[in-house]
């Protein structure tokens, strides 16, 4: 598939919204034609994980005014089965997606059955990605196409969701992905050898973007061959029962790797019990049970009173010396045991000044060292490997900070 088209697919797939959308003037309209039928109307994919269908609505009829301009012989005609679809958009309200709730009396008027047009707040969304190079097996590498407009698909991951459109739902912004996590997801997608044999914490886990990319990392680590950590676990955990159970089904859609892999752990977790008189009982969990290596968060510094909480609990973690690791050789079938130490990777958005320099001193009085790390993504650029729906809104554009923190 061409770099171009891939692009619209990871379009459509991740809503990014279709205002962004062009039709590149070098292919054929057949050929487009073509792509939207074979990899978007008639994907099996989207069928069971479907966009909003507002979404769908927009983004057709986007393509199909871009495709009206793209013909330039009296000859070309935009595909039957397109106009057939954006239509079937229009005319059907057909029954839900499959994982999602079934519509209670609240989507009906009165008694009577009839369906209100369904709210834009939840969608299933998907992501492709791909190990770089340097972190594929020759083997693989092999297979790769010569043509560097050329994408293999067969090369890329995927990650869906089921997520909220809304920035805020049920009280909580849990419920839907930021930036910072896209950015902290190439990031470790970039460095897997931070992931594949971790004892790995994710403080606010919302529903699953990271967990899922962890849990494929460590997955395929498995298929590889490599030497193992038996001990390697993942720990997803929130504060909000709701948005840990809606992690915990995304990774366990089908189609997402991380359903396969077992050892994923999901606990609700209230990092005000980091400022109790008593931390005994957290200190055992962190330390004894947890135990992790590898600290991970998102977007978890959104209001300057969750600063005391998060660096309490951070400090407990990682000034609690070297995560140990025994790491299986399967080429030799030795066992051998590696002191790592400690660190945490938390990706911030600022939208406050104050309250950013507020949790870097929170940081420092708790002992341990910050450092800014270098995502090296560039928002719009080809070397952006997940796209969001939030592009072009003023939350897309804000400063997106990587903070390494270790104990001192």
């Amino acid at each position: 598939m061409h770099k171009d088209l891939f692009l619209i697919l990871k379009q459509y797939a991740s809503l990014v919204p279709p205002r962004s959308l062009t039709i590149p003037n070098h292919f054929p309209l057949s050929t487009i034609n073509e792509f939207l039928v074979a990899y978007i109307i008639t994907n099996p994919h989207f069928h069971q994980y479907p966009p909003a269908k507002q979404f769908q609505q927009q983004w057709w009829k986007r393509v199909i005014s871009l495709l009206e301009e793209h013909i330039s012989d009296q000859e070309d005609e935009i595909d039957p089965r397109i106009f057939d679809y954006y239509l079937s958009l229009l005319s059907s309200y057909g029954p839900p997606p499959t994982g999602s709730p079934q519509p209670g009396m609240g989507n009906q008027i009165c008694a009577r059955g009839i369906p209100l047009r369904e709210t834009p707040s939840k969608s299933f969304i998907t992501h492709f990605w791909k190990l770089s190079p340097l972190n594929v097996a020759s083997d693989e590498v092999a297979t790769r196409l010569d043509d560097p407009d050329e994408i293999n698909l067969k090369d890329y991951q995927t990650i869906t969701l089921h997520e909220s459109l809304n920035l805020i739902e049920s009280g909580t912004t849990g419920l839907r992905t930021w930036p910072a996590s896209h950015r902290l997801g190439q990031y470790l997608i970039n460095h897997p050898d931070l992931v594949r044999n971790a004892r790995i914490l994710e403080l606010g886990s919302g529903i699953g973007f990271l967990g899922i990319i962890l849990a494929t990392l460590q997955k395929l680590n498995d298929s590889s061959g490599a030497a193992q950590n038996r001990d390697r676990c993942i720990w997803l955990t929130d504060v909000n029962e709701d948005v840990l159970s809606q992690c915990h089904r995304n990774l366990q859609l089908d189609c997402n790797l991380s359903s396969t892999y077992s050892a994923v752990h999901y606990r609700t977790l209230d990092w005000s019990d980091a400022l109790s008189p008593d931390t005994i009982p957290l200190t055992k969990l962190l330390q004894d049970e947890i135990d992790p290596n590898l600290v991970l968060g998102t977007d978890i510094v959104f209001d300057p009173s969750l600063v005391p909480p998060l660096a309490a609990l951070l400090g407990l973690v990682l000034r609690s010396g070297s995560g140990s690791e025994k790491v299986i050789n399967h080429n030799d079938s030795t066992t051998t045991s590696n002191l790592r130490e400690k660190l945490a990777l938390i990706a911030l958005t600022v939208r406050n000044r104050e309250t950013f320099e507020l949790f870097l001193q929170a940081i420092k009085d708790q002992g341990l060292s910050v450092e800014d790390v270098d995502i090296d993504v560039d928002v719009g650029s080809e070397n952006e490997m997940f796209l969001d729906s939030m592009r072009g809104t003023d939350e897309a554009k804000s400063d997106v900070r990587t903070l390494s923190i270790k104990s001192t």
